[in-house]
């Protein structure tokens, strides 16, 4: 728990902080995404899915951590996934257009400026 307060107090930058919350919130929705479909029995194509977006955040993580200088290709990287990879399959996979994952898009709208140009 030292290291992570350590690591979080190092963080300097707005932009930083923002990249390292959202790469984490991303991580435990997965967990608890992939808890809840092996819960309802969903395929296992479905749950290899989920699994890879969340090793996916957490590569992002762990680079962020050791690459310091890299954050803002992280951060485009990171806005690259959620975009064109996370919500589009978490689209198709929750249901479509009677989901409630539309929403997710505005979280999307919302990365772009922060997470390339800064606050």
């Amino acid at each position: 728990m030292q290291r992570i307060k350590r690591i979080w107090l190092s963080i300097e930058s707005l932009d930083d902080r923002v990249y390292f919350l959202t790469v984490t919130v991303s991580i435990l929705i997965s967990i608890v995404t992939l808890i809840t479909n092996m819960l309802q029995g969903l395929s296992m194509e479905n749950q290899l899915v989920v699994a890879g977006l969340g090793a996916a955040m957490l590569l992002l993580l762990i680079l962020g951590i050791r690459f310091p200088a890299r954050r803002r290709l992280l951060r485009l990287c990171l806005v690259l996934v959620m975009d064109f990879v996370l919500f589009p399959v978490s689209f198709f996979f929750s249901g479509g257009i009677h989901s409630g994952m539309i929403l997710f898009f505005l979280i999307g709208l919302f990365l772009v400026p922060v997470m390339i140009r800064g606050k």
